[in-house]
């Protein structure tokens, strides 16, 4: 007993009109197309993840120490690990401190931003776009800055 759609397949093979080369090529194209735009943007996909870490892990810092001085040794730590461009981190208090100070006051809020530039470039071909990719944590400081300077 023949099954039916075992007939439909090699009647596809047999017909000589090239249809189903046509289709087949035209798949075929498709499905690379697919391929090379996916195999392109996973290490954008993957940075970004990377960078959300990078600056959740900041936050989490700059909320159990109150001070948002970028040049720390475990900022710095952070920075190192998660292979980070130092100059693009931006760390910003919801209330404007002086110039000089970097220290946040209890349950103030703050921003951590981290931008990273990266650059698509599709296979073989010799243009490549440059893309920057934004993370941003926010959070609120745990420490209470008593001034001891005044009486």
């Amino acid at each position: 007993m023949k099954k039916p759609h075992i007939s439909k397949i090699k009647r596809c093979f047999s017909d000589d009109s090239g249809e189903f080369y046509i289709q087949t090529l035209i798949g075929i194209f498709i499905f690379m197309l697919v391929l090379m735009i996916g195999i392109a943007l996973t290490p954008i996909v993957l940075k970004k993840i990377k960078i959300d870490y990078a600056a959740d892990e900041i936050a989490r810092y700059v909320s159990l120490t109150g001070d948002s001085d970028i040049e720390e040794e475990e900022i710095q730590g952070i920075i190192k690990t998660y292979d980070i461009d130092y100059s693009n981190i931006t760390i910003a208090a919801d209330k404007p401190e002086p110039e000089d100070e970097t220290r946040i006051q209890l349950s103030d809020g703050f921003s951590v931003t981290v931008d990273q530039p990266m650059q698509i470039s599709f296979g073989g071909l010799h243009h490549s776009f440059s893309v920057t990719i934004t993370s941003v944590a926010r959070g609120r400081s745990e420490v209470y800055w008593k001034e001891l300077d005044r009486p």
